[in-house]
């Protein structure tokens, strides 16, 4: 498939400004295939972010993407920001599809990101990007994956997603930082 084919493609390249840096495909089961799209300094100078195009077509439940973002200063070279969200896809939103919403959440065995001492991952919008992408037609619902600290997921679990949303939009955190602050102990 060429990626500029994509109607979802044209539209993410015409609501960021630029096309991906680079893009690559990953074979997630025997016959099924996703692009991850890495666009640099977007949303915004620092920032990269990762777009899956075609994991859509693995849930019949309902047409869904993801991104990852992250401050590239926080992780080293090495880090394949591509193949971390692809192995969440696979190792875990392909077995359990349910978990593909916002406010959704789950904790993984050891931590996520052994270096950031993220034990979790939370699912929510993406907020730091025009709202014209992503409230246009609704085709494609985009999900934003942030990892998160065990005691984030804790209070998920005591409190709530709306609770957990509400605090997001309190303490305005900056959830492309991998070296942030727990939010839940801070």
């Amino acid at each position: 498939m060429n990626l500029e084919d994509s109607t979802f493609i044209k539209k993410l390249i015409s609501c960021l400004g630029s096309s991906p840096f680079s893009a690559e495909r990953f074979t997630i089961e025997d016959d099924i295939e996703c692009d991850f799209l890495l666009f640099k300094d977007k949303p915004y100078i620092g920032v990269n972010s990762v777009f899956t195009n075609g994991a859509r077509f693995i849930f019949d439940f309902k047409p869904v993407e993801f991104v990852f973002t992250y401050n590239y200063e926080d992780i080293e070279k090495s880090f394949d920001a591509k193949a971390f969200l692809a192995t969440f896809i696979q190792l875990k939103f392909m077995l359990e599809p349910e978990i593909a919403g916002v406010g959704k959440y789950f904790k993984v065995p050891g931590k996520v990101m052994k270096e950031f001492g993220f034990q979790g991952v939370y699912i929510t919008r993406p907020c730091y990007f025009s709202d014209s992408f992503f409230t246009s037609k609704k085709e494609v619902e985009i999900y934003w994956v942030i990892p998160v600290y065990l005691d984030e997921i804790l209070f998920l679990e005591k409190s709530g997603s709306a609770s957990f949303e509400s605090m997001l939009e309190s303490l305005d955190p900056d959830l492309c930082d991998l070296n942030r602050l727990n939010l839940v102990s801070s």
